[in-house]
């Protein structure tokens, strides 16, 4: 159970990371930029960490559901 939850991380963080590290930016193709930047707009945090958790964790699919 443990070991799950910290792969799970692992695979949230990682993307994460790696987006910090490539860009500021959301990709103008993104269908899901105007969302994003308006999220980060008001978190404070750069767009790109949050595109990276929307991929990480869905793919960025409109009907993905947590298992």
């Amino acid at each position: 159970m443990l070991r799950k939850a910290a792969l799970r991380l692992i695979g949230v963080v990682l993307p994460v990371v790696v987006a910090m590290t490539i860009s500021g930016h959301v990709a103008v193709a993104d269908p899901h930029a105007d969302i994003i930047v308006e999220a980060a707009s008001r978190a404070q945090i750069p767009a790109s960490w949050i595109a990276a958790v929307l991929h990480a964790e869905s793919g960025s699919r409109r009907r993905a559901m947590t298992a």
